[in-house]
């Protein structure tokens, strides 16, 4: 069982990947933002993060950038999983340092099995 953290500003998709995740015997913690992602970060350090590209207080690439600058943090798998699913943004999150990006059209599946992948 791993720890993730669930970072976006929509309700219905946070819900939707806790549930997906939680089935799958994970413990999941949630932000609605990318501020409240990094205030989470100074005191509880998840084994893995699934973040939002757009979000209206800190964009999700910025936010990967922090995290994977972040002697501390660097090592904890980023997953973007966003509605921009064009190669020019899979490579946009690969050079934030994400680990992953999934297209939110790809659905929950894709989502659990780069999950399940990246904690290998």
């Amino acid at each position: 069982m791993a720890k993730i953290l669930v970072v976006d500003d929509e309700d219905d998709v946070r819900l939707v990947t806790q549930t997906i995740l939680k089935k799958a015997g994970h413990e999941v913690i949630e932000a609605a933002g990318g501020g409240e992602c990094l205030k989470i970060l100074e005191s509880h350090k998840p084994d893995m993060i699934i973040l939002d590209v757009m979000m209206p207080d800190m964009g999700g690439w910025e936010v990967c950038e922090k995290i994977k600058s972040n002697k501390g943090l660097s090592d904890i798998p980023v997953i973007m999983f966003t509605v921009m699913g064009e190669m020019q943004d899979m490579r946009h999150s690969r050079g934030t340092g994400a680990d992953a990006h999934v297209s939110k059209s790809f659905g929950m599946n894709v989502l659990l099995k780069t999950v399940e992948r990246l904690l290998e």
